[in-house]
């Protein structure tokens, strides 16, 4: 892991809109690049998706939510973001009340623990709310999913596909049920 440095972690806020989006779409194109095309991940940045992607957050961040939704700033620059919710899976997911849906870092910030802060700021979160385990899901193929791994998340029995650019995927889910050692996890090499 590269140097430690100063970040704010804060709640995400309307005017954020633009940089979550902007943040979203490079976490897209990099972690997914060798698993969509290319032509379908640069559709992204057309102009007309960026405004309705802006949109969609900022008016979903007009009301806040419930759950942590969180940016990284290092001087003031948005640099990273977390989005969570209360899962809402099936009876068998039960002792998995919290989800992680997104979490993107800007490449020109990997490996300086922004990640690993964003998670325990959401943890802490969830302890707050007095939810009890955590799931995220990852594409398989996702070479980025390492990080859950090294934060101790223990692979899950349960399947699922993410379908975008109209093809299916399938996904890979990991939990932590004790919240203390993942924020112990995210602490150490940070």
């Amino acid at each position: 892991m590269g140097q430690r440095v100063p970040i704010l972690i804060r709640s995400a806020k309307p005017e954020d809109a633009p940089d979550i989006v902007r943040i979203n779409i490079l976490g897209w194109q990099t972690a997914y690049q060798n698993i969509y095309p290319a032509d379908k991940l640069a559709q992204l940045n057309e102009p007309a998706e960026i405004e309705r992607r802006i949109k969609l957050s900022a008016e979903f961040l007009s009301s806040p939510p419930k759950a942590p939704y969180l940016v990284a700033e290092k001087d003031g620059k948005i640099v990273g973001i977390s989005g969570c919710v209360r899962n809402k899976k099936p009876e068998s997911e039960q002792h998995y009340e919290a989800e992680v849906k997104l979490i993107y870092v800007d490449p020109d910030y990997f490996r300086l623990g922004i990640g690993r802060q964003l998670i325990a700021a959401s943890v802490e979160g969830f302890i707050g709310l007095g939810w009890r385990g955590l799931i995220i899901w990852s594409l398989i193929e996702n070479p980025y999913r390492k990080f859950y791994e090294a934060l101790g998340g223990e692979i899950l029995p349960y399947k699922a596909d993410f379908t975008a650019f109209e093809t299916a995927k399938p996904l890979i889910s990991y939990g932590w049920r004790d919240f203390q050692s993942l924020i112990n996890n995210c602490r150490q090499g940070v």
